[in-house]
């Protein structure tokens, strides 16, 4: 099955857009399936705070990048631009 959280499911998103691993980053809100997942075959995450986020997620997955929501997410990367 493919399919978040597998590795293989990333992979082949990532050879569908071709762009490489350390080139992509991946924005959800479930610190398992999106950010842990995502970042275990190389990929930068943002956890959201929003949907399936729980107070403390961020502890799971302290290398991530953390935002309140996806508009601050696009501002934040508009301001190191």
């Amino acid at each position: 099955m493919l399919g978040k959280p597998s590795g293989d499911f990333f992979h082949a998103v990532l050879d569908e857009v071709g762009v490489a691993s350390d080139e992509a980053l991946m924005v959800g809100d479930d610190v398992e399936c999106d950010v842990v997942a995502a970042m275990d075959i190389g990929l930068q995450a943002c956890l959201i705070r929003s949907g399936k986020y729980r107070s403390g997620d961020e502890t799971r997955a302290p290398q991530a990048r953390c935002e309140a929501s996806l508009a601050d997410l696009v501002d934040a990367l508009l301001e190191t631009r």
